[in-house]
């Protein structure tokens, strides 16, 4: 599954997308893919820019892969992840929208959508929590693949 050494302690990897179709790129923990990317497209053109030097501090390092891929669906849950726990919730609904929209079988969009609309809107919520034990499988196909 390991495919190259990034800089520094980073390892990246890929493995087949877990819901059908494609695959996933990401970074390699040690115990778990953390999935970033849907395409090798979008991983080589932001990684040679941060290697280049257009990112300096990691902060900006989604910024720049979101803008390389806007509509990667990986990217869409990790910046939807993201404005969850900062608690900018309408941020989080429109980007883990669009991501149940590109990738309509990745349980974990649909339980970060929940998670977002928990207290504006329960019904929906509840919703795409159903949505996502609907799309749960296992055993899952690689570590930290979404179930």
């Amino acid at each position: 599954m390991l495919f190259a050494d990034a800089l520094g302690d980073q390892r990246w990897a890929f493995a087949p997308a877990p819901t059908g179709g494609g695959e996933v790129w990401g970074l390699w923990t040690g115990e778990r893919l953390e999935p970033i990317y849907a395409t090798f497209d979008a991983w080589f053109v932001a990684e040679v820019a941060r290697i280049e030097g257009r990112v300096v501090r990691e902060e900006d390092l989604d910024a720049l892969r979101r803008e390389v891929a806007p509509e990667d669906p990986y990217l869409l849950v990790r910046a939807g992840a993201r404005a969850v726990a900062d608690g900018r919730i309408d941020e989080a609904a429109t980007l883990l929208g669009e991501a149940t929209r590109l990738a309509p079988n990745d349980p974990r969009a649909w339980q970060l959508l929940g998670d977002a609309m928990a207290v504006s809107d329960p019904s929906v919520a509840r919703q795409a929590w159903l949505g996502a034990l609907r799309r749960t499988r296992l055993p899952v196909p690689w570590p930290g693949a979404p179930r």
